[in-house]
């Protein structure tokens, strides 16, 4: 919850990368990316298994680091 974008294998298809732009500076990079066609994206909510998972990881580090923690707001590029 520290980085600008955050990725990660998790969830049921394995040929994805799970991407989460944290910040403002991520999201300009994110859409110059995908405006430029260097990467495809698709909507995180496209599966399930994968936000379920994220979000136990997520509670488990604030648990780790509760006076660095920040609540972040998932959002998809469109």
């Amino acid at each position: 919850e520290h980085a600008d974008i955050s990725t990660g294998g998790i969830g049921t298809h394995s040929d994805w990368t799970l991407t989460l732009v944290r910040t403002d500076t991520g999201r300009v990079l994110m859409e110059k990316l995908v405006e430029e066609g260097w990467i495809e994206t698709r909507p995180g909510d496209s599966d399930p298994k994968a936000i379920e998972t994220l979000q136990r990881l997520a509670a488990n580090q604030r648990k780790r680091w509760p006076d660095t923690a920040r609540d972040a707001s998932p959002s998809l590029l469109s």
